[in-house]
């Protein structure tokens, strides 16, 4: 019975690839515009626009596409950080916006509103994802009380929340008022646990 459903799964997810497959080739004669052209002319700038686009870069299976998003994905990930620095970062999306277009056969010069909205949407998913990158790195960190970074943190972080209250020593029971005031905003703590 398990070998029939997983069968059966296969062939349906198999028939809605080749039914997209086939819708996606229908409009492009119709519209004479590719996917992604298709996105950045019809969605206004936004959340919408640029998770269409980056499904669109992620199912691609153009291999110019996937260079491109391995190459985004390596310099926002080598950055840590420094992927915010506006020359690198431009230089990167300028780079792939290039490629994608050589790769779809898009006329740069035609098509520059595409250039921009494409440019601007891919400039947002990875400085998205550098942030995401250094977030992990700075979660994945262990506290370390002999760092006196960690230490400065640790106390900028009290004055940020219990700013009328002094701390009057590193181990102390004030800490347990960090915890109480997590509990006491109690409407919020069932949705974000």
């Amino acid at each position: 019975m398990w070998f029939i459903w997983n069968a059966l799964k296969h062939l349906i997810l198999t028939a809605q690839s080749l039914y997209w497959r086939i819708i996606k080739w229908f409009l492009h004669r119709v519209t004479g515009l590719c996917e992604l052209q298709r996105i950045v002319y019809g969605e206004l700038l936004g959340s919408k626009r640029i998770t269409l686009v980056e499904a669109s870069l992620e199912y691609s299976r153009s291999p110019e596409v996937h260079g491109i998003i391995s190459a985004l994905n390596n310099g926002s990930a080598l950055s840590r950080g420094v992927f915010d620095v506006r020359r690198l970062r431009k230089s990167l999306v300028d780079q792939c916006t290039t490629e994608v277009c050589k790769g779809k056969k898009i006329n740069m010069k035609l098509h520059s509103p595409f250039v921009t909205g494409f440019s601007d949407s891919i400039e947002v998913i990875w400085a998205v994802k550098s942030l995401v990158s250094s977030l992990n790195v700075l979660r994945e960190t262990p506290y370390d009380k002999d760092n006196v970074a960690h230490e400065t943190i640790l106390l900028e972080l009290w004055d940020n929340l219990m700013s009328p209250e002094k701390l009057t020593g590193r181990k102390t029971r004030q800490w347990q008022h960090l915890g109480e005031l997590k509990l006491s905003f109690g409407f919020y703590a069932g949705f974000f646990g």
